[in-house]
């Protein structure tokens, strides 16, 4: 059996070389792979003022399970939007390891009369089945 059978394709291996002469043999290390964690962006509303009913549009994807909890957040407390998942073709084509990948966008509308005016920060908070949370867009808008 060769040493590079011994290898498992789902861990991630570093080959180091003991420089001290102890050995002339590779010692293995397990290399960490990190947390997974939701990506995404917060495509609407901008940066800016927004006013009365305004289309809120995001999209999110997660290499480990799955989309399951998504919440626009308004200086950190959620809004009572409800965002559908939308056709998202592109997402699979760019992505296609990720499940949920076709139905990675995600778009509603919140009639911002209904808080308060000035100066807030805007932001979109991602949760998946594997207990991973992003928040994602992080930006200051202005209600009028």
């Amino acid at each position: 059996m060769t040493r590079m059978s011994l290898i498992r394709p789902v861990a991630v291996l570093a080959i180091v070389v003991a420089c001290f002469a102890c050995s002339k043999e590779p010692a293995r290390v397990e290399a960490h792979r990190p947390d997974p964690i939701p990506f995404g962006w917060l495509d609407q509303p901008d940066a800016g003022t927004v006013t009365g009913k305004t289309v809120v549009k995001a999209w999110a994807l997660t290499n480990v399970g799955t989309i399951t909890k998504t919440e626009i957040l308004f200086d950190g407390t959620p809004l009572q939007v409800t965002l559908h998942g939308v056709a998202s073709a592109w997402a699979c084509e760019l992505h296609p390891q990720c499940e949920g990948c076709e139905k990675a966008r995600y778009e509603g509308e919140f009639d911002f009369a209904s808080v308060a005016k000035g100066e807030h920060m805007l932001s979109w908070r991602v949760t998946t089945s594997a207990g991973a949370i992003a928040e994602i867009g992080k930006r200051k808008i202005v209600v009028e």
